[in-house]
């Protein structure tokens, strides 16, 4: 929901979207007339609010024998509306966006859209939450200079048909001193699914198509070429990186810089034959490239796609770190503390809201959700104009004024625990 919500905030221009979602058990076995738990119903209405939605529930039939869902649905929408003013007529202030490519999910997808597109872009997503980086969806259809005004950093995940349109605005992105990211096949075949000679901005990557993409690889690593690189400096105590799924062999410039190599899939059975045979390549696995203000990322590999699949915390990680790096500067919003939460910062007028919604949820991937684990408290600091006074900081769902202080240029919060979600208002003025 919370990508789906970044992605409708892009499209409707202002316009309120609504999020409809029913009360009852919509798990496997489906169960019209069993209601889902209190946890899981507040925890979606949470991550729905905080992409934007206007949340509209209902449920099944007049009957209406289970219901163990009004509590929590009556309090959530109380909540909600007493704290109205702070959810609606706000705009996002994250400064990076996901490329979301209808062309590519329709004609590059073809028969299997959610293992070729979808599932990258849920890579990238999981890793920009666990980086606690702030992000938006744009479609790309939204790719002119002024709908790009905000942001910093744009990421193609596998963002492989795309027409001359959205290249020239991309292009035109970067030479205004904009970073881009891209992983796999990304640029590769135009707006019809048909495929380039050469990636659409291999003069701006700086890379070149050498040959069709490799894999499954299977049980094969990457090797850190480059420990002084921020992208990877956080690599110790292993010679190995996992790498899996498949690998686009690409040429390079010779201003592009190699982080990390193949090394080539050995086996896994017999244990006496577990070793490599090749234990170094030039093959890369991961290309930066600085041009002026623009920093540069290719990811030659589906790593995103990988991440969703598997989880690989190193995944996870190498493409939090890229984002961090290309973006240059700390986002405008920073978390600090324990867990997993989605940080979603707006300014409305005068103010700053910043939702953070707590998945740090042990069930959150195997549903149903029956239960909110809270996380310990977190620090939360906010990129704020000079000189102008901040007058109050609130929590909207402990429902009481935050401790907070100003230096320089920086709002410093103290939340504490948090359940489901909680929101945090920084007033101006």
């Amino acid at each position: 929901v919370g990508e789906f919500g970044r992605l409708l905030r892009n499209v409707a221009e202002g316009k309120p979207f609504y999020n409809l979602y029913g009360t009852w058990y919509a798990h496997t076995p489906p169960k019209r007339t069993l209601a889902k738990p209190a946890a899981e119903l507040t925890l979606w209405l949470a991550e729905a609010v905080a992409s934007g939605f206007r949340p509209w529930w209902h449920s099944i039939g007049a009957a209406n024998p289970d219901r163990r869902w009004v509590p929590a649905v009556a309090e959530f929408f109380q909540w909600h509306a007493q704290n109205e003013q702070y959810l609606l007529d706000r705009a996002s202030l994250a400064e990076t966006a996901l490329v979301f490519s209808q062309r590519t999910l329709d004609y590059y997808g073809r028969e299997a859209p959610d293992e070729r597109v979808s599932r990258h872009l849920h890579g990238w997503a999981l890793a920009l939450l666990k980086a606690r980086i702030p992000f938006d969806i744009v479609h790309e259809r939204k790719l002119s200079p002024p709908e790009l005004t905000q942001y910093r950093l744009l990421i193609l995940a596998n963002a492989a048909a795309l027409s001359d349109e959205a290249i020239t605005h991309l292009r035109a992105f970067v030479e205004r001193g904009g970073s881009l990211i891209a992983t796999f096949e990304s640029t590769l075949y135009d707006e019809w699914g048909q495929p380039r000679d050469d990636y659409a901005l291999a003069d701006l990557l700086g890379i070149h198509r050498s040959g069709l993409p490799l894999g499954p690889l299977g049980h094969a690593f990457q090797q850190v070429r480059r420990f002084d690189h921020p992208i990877v400096a956080w690599v110790r105590d292993t010679d190995y990186l996992a790498c899996n799924g498949r690998l686009c062999p690409v040429t390079t410039e010779p201003d592009v810089q190699t982080l990390a190599t193949l090394i080539p899939p050995y086996p896994i059975y017999p244990p006496e034959f577990t070793f490599p045979e090749v234990r170094e390549t030039v093959r890369p696995t991961l290309l930066v490239r600085e041009r002026g203000a623009s920093r540069l990322v290719y990811f030659p590999s589906d790593i995103d796609r990988e991440l969703w699949d598997h989880n690989f915390p190193e995944f996870a990680r190498l493409l939090g770190e890229a984002a961090r790096w290309a973006l240059g500067q700390p986002p405008v919003v920073r978390v600090e503390g324990p867990g997993l939460l989605d940080v979603q910062p707006y300014r409305q007028g005068e103010a700053i809201i910043v939702h953070l919604v707590n998945l740090t949820q042990a069930h959150l991937w195997r549903a149903p959700l029956d239960e909110i684990t809270p996380v310990p408290g977190q620090r939360l600091q906010v990129r704020w104009p000079a000189g102008q006074p901040v007058r109050s900081v609130r929590l909207l769902v402990a429902g009481r004024e935050a401790d907070w202080q100003v230096e320089g240029e920086t709002v410093t919060v103290r939340v504490p625990e948090i359940g489901a979600h909680e929101v945090v208002v920084i007033q101006g003025g």
